[in-house]
């Protein structure tokens, strides 16, 4: 069961005199047994920040999760000393490493998602009756960037960093189908019934 979801971080993309300012959104989501750490990012400062104005200790924190090893996205996963890492394919607890099989937590779901990279990975659970899905960067876009979400376009919108463009439109797809509310790697959250129903 989901006892508790909270979006701590909007993530964030913006270029500065041709540089990169980025962060990854971050999710804090707990189970019965478990309290979970999603995409840390690597604003140090601003993850810090979240966790105290939501009581959440880092020392409590079991698991990390990480849609996929792009740094903006893992960075902070070392402010977690108690944590294990745990990613589309493997659990990492120290030295040791276990392949899984994607049911490590009752009641979310872990779906390989690649496009973006051939690793990427997404959780979708539901809470308070929604189905959300955490996509990582499956969705993302720059801040300066005006998104319709309820075109087909959004779809097919490039993504120059992508190592597979089609296999990223075919995760999307999956993903809209299978949600009613997306968490982007960066960017606002954006309900998928309208667009659900154009594909």
């Amino acid at each position: 069961m989901i006892k508790q979801f909270k979006l701590l971080i909007e993530g964030y993309a913006s270029i500065v005199a041709n540089e990169w300012i980025v962060n990854s959104s971050t999710c804090f989501i707990e189970t019965d047994s478990s309290k979970i750490i999603v995409d840390p990012g690597c604003n140090s400062d601003l993850l810090l920040q979240k966790l105290f104005e939501n009581n959440i200790d880092v020392n409590d924190i079991n698991f990390i999760f990480i849609t996929h090893s792009h740094i903006d996205h893992i960075l902070n996963f070392k402010l977690f000393h108690n944590a294990k890492l745990l990613d589309g394919y493997f659990l990492y607890d120290g030295d040791r490493l276990v392949i899984h099989n994607s049911a490590i937590f009752n009641d979310i779901t872990i779906l390989q998602t690649p496009g973006h990279t051939n690793d990427h990975c997404s959780m979708i659970f539901e809470f308070n009756n929604i189905k959300i899905a955490i996509a990582g960067d499956v969705f993302w876009w720059s801040d300066n960037e005006e998104i319709k979400f309820d075109t087909i376009d959004l779809i097919y919108r490039e993504d120059k960093f992508a190592s597979d463009f089609n296999q990223l439109v075919e995760s999307r797809k999956l993903l809209v189908l299978n949600s009613e509310l997306i968490i982007p790697g960066h960017g606002k959250s954006f309900p998928t019934t309208k667009l659900r129903e154009k594909l």
